[in-house]
């Protein structure tokens, strides 16, 4: 329904890898008109795009702290936006395992997973 205010739209927070095409395109499908979504990319290329992100940009040398700073903004990210669903492109996300319970949690493993 067009006549929703954007303000009452349900949020969704998606986790995908900015640098797969696959996955670009998978962040808003359909769901942009009807959700209120959030981007949160752990990748080497910054999300192009109109949504609303966070970008964990990769640091090849900075190794297990990179991890750790990862989770740290996920969470931080997942603590402000308070969203209704949570919506991972891949099963190998460590950020979900600091969490034990979440709201509505989908997870949508690609072939490489």
């Amino acid at each position: 329904n067009q006549s929703v205010a954007i303000t009452e739209l349900k949020k969704i927070l998606v986790v995908a890898n900015a640098d797969s095409p696959l996955l670009r395109e998978r962040v808003a499908f359909p769901l942009k008109d009807y959700y209120n979504i959030i981007w949160f990319s752990e990748s080497y290329t910054e999300p192009d795009t109109a949504l609303k992100y966070c970008h964990a940009k990769r640091h090849g040398r900075l190794g297990i702290l990179f991890k750790v700073i990862t989770v740290f903004k996920f969470l931080t990210l997942y603590h402000i936006e308070k969203p209704d669903i949570v919506h991972a492109h891949w099963s190998i996300f460590p950020a979900l395992l600091f969490k034990h319970k979440w709201r509505k949690l989908v997870i949508s493993p690609m072939g490489s997973d």
